[in-house]
């Protein structure tokens, strides 16, 4: 089956919460994150099932297609039913938040946004706290990376958030929906990074994407595996696309050493 990548619009909300909280509930490092826990004081919180966490999605993401509507773009993959099968969410960088306006979603009226506004607002995550710790050598390591590439982190595209629900894995979905922002960069001249999920390291190293960090941590004692893994990636902007839309082979010399940015 063929799947096209067109814009999302206000309407895809719903669709588009089913999609990413049942696809990122197959991932472990993600699961986590919602369930049972004891805080600091004894005190046991229940944490959150699926179905709920679907339930809240369905209230926040309206306003979630929305709040940043400048620099994001949303797109979908659908199938030859217009059934949304994919979803994938980029931010562009400064200097080029006037490109790629078709995948922009339309603005809504200054009532429905105020309305929308709320009711995100009404409708909390309540993820873990007590796990908060395990994301700050993440978040440090970012900022390190972010000082290190300074140039290219400003000038690139961000592969923001990719989600294939489990019923249409390893259809080449996920596939589909990087192509289409990778063959924007390259039209715009652009670079692409990303901090990626084990789930989706293989799709990305596939495409052309050069691992460049990497942070895992022993998630044990929260109830994980043992393996938080969190990967950063680029697409340097110089790697042109073949006719298929995949980058073209690496010269000989990018294969050894690490490669600046």
């Amino acid at each position: 089956m063929a799947y096209r990548v067109v814009p999302c619009r206000l309407g895809d909300a719903e669709a588009i919460a089913v999609n990413n909280m049942t696809a990122f509930w197959d991932d472990i490092t993600w699961r986590l994150t919602w369930m049972p826990w004891k805080d600091s004081e004894g005190i046991e919180h229940p944490g959150v099932p699926l179905e709920e966490l679907v339930a809240r999605g369905k209230r926040r993401y309206p306003w979630n297609l929305l709040k940043n509507r400048t620099e994001v773009r949303e797109t979908k993959a659908v199938d030859e039913n217009g059934k949304l099968v994919g979803f994938a969410r980029w931010v562009m960088p400064e200097a080029h938040t006037n490109a790629w306006l078709d995948a922009q979603v339309p603005d809504a009226s200054v009532e429905e946004r105020d309305r929308l506004r709320e009711l995100h607002a009404s409708t909390t995550w309540n993820w873990r706290k007590d796990m908060n710790p395990i994301d700050d050598p993440v978040d440090k390591r970012l900022e390190k990376f972010k000082d290190e590439c300074k140039g290219y982190m400003r000038k690139s595209a961000k592969l923001d958030f990719l989600a294939v629900h489990p019923d249409n894995a390893r259809k080449g979905i996920a596939t589909v929906l990087v192509r289409k922002g990778m063959q924007v960069a390259e039209e715009l001249g652009i670079g692409i990074f990303m901090l990626a999920f084990n789930c989706g390291l293989n799709v990305y190293t596939r495409l052309g994407f050069q691992l460049v960090d990497q942070i895992i941590q022993d998630d044990t004692v929260y109830g994980g595996e043992g393996n938080y893994a969190r990967y950063y990636l680029c697409l340097d902007p110089a790697r042109k696309l073949d006719g298929e839309g995949n980058p073209e082979p690496a010269l000989p010399e990018e294969n050894g050493g690490d490669k600046e940015l």
